[in-house]
């Protein structure tokens, strides 16, 4: 499983959620704004996955 996202944190954090939903991994990851990975599975084939596309909020300070 690799996740690439703005934040390492997030991308651990995916990665890590997105091996625990097993199966679903893919499908869960393409629900996830700013994502893109690539699930590897247990018979060496592989997804790859684009999330939505993420819009940054204008700053309100």
């Amino acid at each position: 499983m690799t996740v690439v996202t703005a934040s390492l944190t997030d991308a651990d954090v995916d990665a890590t959620a997105a091996y625990a939903q097993g199966p679903d991994a893919a499908a869960w990851l393409r629900t996830r704004p700013g994502r893109t990975a690539l699930v590897v599975w247990s018979d060496g084939s592989t997804t790859p996955v684009r999330g939505p596309v993420w819009t940054a909020r204008p700053w309100r300070g």
